[in-house]
C-alpha cells in the first residue's frame, strides 16, 4: 500500500498543475493516470521535421490566459500567431464560397445587427448566473435550449446561422442540446464576449504534451500511467483508492481530475451525493474530429489566403452525392503552419457528423478533408504530406472533446456550485473551471483552485 498526502486521478493539465502546486507546498503526491501517456485531452504528435501538431487542445487567447502563459514561458515554449495577411474563405448556402477580410462573417449589416442583438439579449438573460452556484429563478433558462431560442428569436436567417454556428463550434454539439444557462455560464467564465472572440490567437508547435513530461520528472516517481481509479473509499479518516492494476493507495485528500462523465465508472464508498451522480450521468459531451493536413509549404498564402475557412450553412456537396465518397461538412479550418516552414491546416468536423464518421478509415477521412480544401481553395497546389487525427469520441478516457456540459435542466441540481468539494474529494478539469471553461487555461485554473482547497483542508485538519 502506497501512502501520500494527496492522490490525484488524472494527469492532464488540471491534475498536473494541482500536483505541481502541492509538491511546491511540501506535500507528497501520487498521480494516477488511466492512459499510457500524460496530457489528457492535450495530445501532441511529432512530425518528421521534429515539430509537433496538436491533436487536442492547443489555443492561447490574446489576453487572460495568464496561467498558460506562465507555464509555456517556464518551459521555454514559443508562441505562434495566426497568419492574417489575406482573405478568409466563407461558405454560406450556395455553390461557391466567398472571400472575406479576416474576422468578417459576410452575413451583411442587418443580419450582423440582429446577431449582436441576440447575444446582447442572451447576456441580459444570463446576467444573474453565478459561478458559485445555481440561483433560484433561473430554471427557465436551464430547461430551454439555446438552439431553440436562437431559432425562434433571430429576425434573419443570417444571424441565426451565424449564432448557431458559433454555439455549435464552441460546444461541439447541436445547440439544441445545450441550455441557455450552460451557454451563459460558459460565456461568463470568459469575462466578456470580446475576450472570447480572441480566444484562439496563439498556438504552439513544440509539443504541449512534453510540458507535462517535464512536470512529471519534477514529481520523480509520483506519476503512475495505465492506472485507472476503480474504487474510492472515503468512509474513514483517510481516502483509500484502488487502481485497475490492483495497487492500493491511501491519502488524506483526493482530487479527481477528469471529465465528470467518467465518474460513473468508479465505485464510491460512501456513494457521491445523488445530485453529483445525476448531473454526471447527464453530461452532454463534445463531438469533434480535428483533422490535421500537413503540406510541404503554406502554399495558400501565395494566393492571398489566410488559410482560414468557416462554414455558415451547408455546401451543396455536403448533402452527399452518390459515388462521391465521404463528404465532410467541415465547420472551420485554421492555418497552424509551423516555424520550420511546413504548411499545416486543421479542420474541425463537429456535432452529429463527427459522431457518424469517427470510426471511418484514416484514408477515407484524409480524402474527405482534401476534397473539402479543394472545394474551398479552388485547387490544391501540393499533395498532403501527412495526415493526423485522434478519435476523441471513442476515446474511453474522455468520451468526447473538448469539454462536456450538463444536459437540459441539470444545472439547477447544483445549488452550491458545480461539483464543490465533498468530504475529502475535490474535482478538477476544464468542465469545473471558473475562468475560461473549455480551454487549457480553464483546466489549469481548476487544478489550481482544487490544490488550494486541499491545502486549506490539510492545514485545518493538522
Amino acid at each position: 500500500m502506497v501512502e501520500a498526502d494527496v492522490i490525484i486521478a488524472g494527469a492532464g493539465a488540471a491534475g498536473m498543475n494541482a500536483a505541481s502546486i502541492l509538491r511546491k507546498a511540501g506535500k507528497t503526491v501520487v498521480v494516477l493516470e488511466s492512459r499510457g501517456r500524460l496530457g489528457g485531452r492535450i495530445f501532441s504528435h511529432q512530425l518528421e521535421s521534429g515539430t509537433h501538431v496538436e491533436l487536442g487542445a492547443q489555443w492561447q487567447a490574446e489576453a487572460g490566459h495568464d496561467r498558460l502563459d506562465q507555464l509555456v514561458k517556464t518551459y521555454g515554449y514559443r508562441k505562434l500567431e495566426h497568419f492574417k495577411a489575406g482573405k478568409d474563405v466563407v461558405w454560406k448556402d450556395g455553390p461557391k464560397p466567398s472571400l472575406q477580410s479576416p474576422g468578417n462573417s459576410g452575413v451583411g449589416c442587418f443580419s450582423g445587427l440582429d446577431f449582436m442583438m441576440r447575444f446582447w439579449r442572451l447576456s441580459r438573460m444570463t446576467k444573474r448566473i453565478s459561478l458559485s452556484g445555481f440561483q433560484q429563478g433561473l430554471e427557465e433558462i436551464d430547461n430551454r435550449s439555446v438552439g431553440h431560442y436562437l431559432e425562434k428569436n433571430c429576425w434573419t436567417n443570417g444571424a441565426n446561422t451565424l449564432a448557431q454556428s458559433i454555439m455549435k463550434g464552441g460546444f461541439c454539439r447541436d445547440p439544441k442540446d445545450i441550455s441557455i444557462y450552460a451557454a451563459g455560464h460558459t460565456m461568463k467564465t470568459f469575462g466578456s464576449l470580446e475576450q472570447q472572440e480572441k480566444a484562439e490567437t496563439f498556438f504552439f508547435d513544440q509539443g504541449l504534451q512534453n510540458i507535462f513530461a517535464k512536470m512529471a520528472e519534477e514529481l520523480q516517481d509520483g506519476v503512475q500511467l495505465n492506472s485507472r481509479v476503480v474504487e474510492v473509499d472515503s468512509a474513514g479518516d483517510k481516502v483509500v483508492v484502488k487502481a485497475s492494476t490492483g495497487a492500493v493507495y491511501t491519502a488524506k485528500e483526493l482530487i479527481l481530475a477528469f471529465p465528470p462523465q467518467l465518474l460513473g465508472r468508479i465505485r464510491f464508498q460512501p456513494p457521491l451525493p445523488s445530485n453529483y451522480t445525476e448531473v454526471a450521468s447527464s453530461m452532454v459531451f463534445g463531438q469533434v474530429l480535428k483533422l490535421i493536413a500537413v503540406f510541404p509549404t503554406p502554399w495558400w498564402r501565395t494566393r492571398g489566403l489566410t488559410g482560414s475557412v468557416s462554414s455558415l450553412g451547408s455546401r451543396p456537396q455536403a448533402q452527399g452525392q452518390e459515388g462521391q465518397g465521404l463528404v465532410l461538412d467541415v465547420s472551420e479550418v485554421a492555418d497552424l503552419s509551423h516555424s520550420t516552414g511546413n504548411g499545416v491546416l486543421a479542420g474541425f468536423v463537429v456535432g452529429a457528423q463527427a459522431q457518424e464518421v469517427c470510426e471511418r478509415p484514416a484514408e477515407e477521412l484524409k480524402k474527405g478533408f482534401a476534397d473539402f480544401l479543394r472545394a474551398s481553395y479552388g485547387s490544391l497546389e501540393e499533395e498532403i504530406q501527412s495526415f493526423h487525427y485522434h478519435n476523441w469520441i471513442s476515446d474511453e478516457d474522455s468520451l468526447g472533446a473538448y469539454m462536456s456540459t450538463p444536459g437540459l435542466g441539470q444545472w439547477k441540481k447544483m445549488p452550491d456550485g458545480f461539483f464543490p468539494k465533498t468530504g475529502r474529494i475535490s474535482f478538477a478539469g476544464t468542465e469545473y473551471a471558473h475562468h475560461w471553461r473549455g480551454y487549457m487555461e480553464g483546466a489549469l485554473e481548476s487544478g489550481e483552485r482544487a490544490a488550494h482547497a486541499v491545502l486549506s483542508a490539510l492545514t485545518s485538519n493538522s
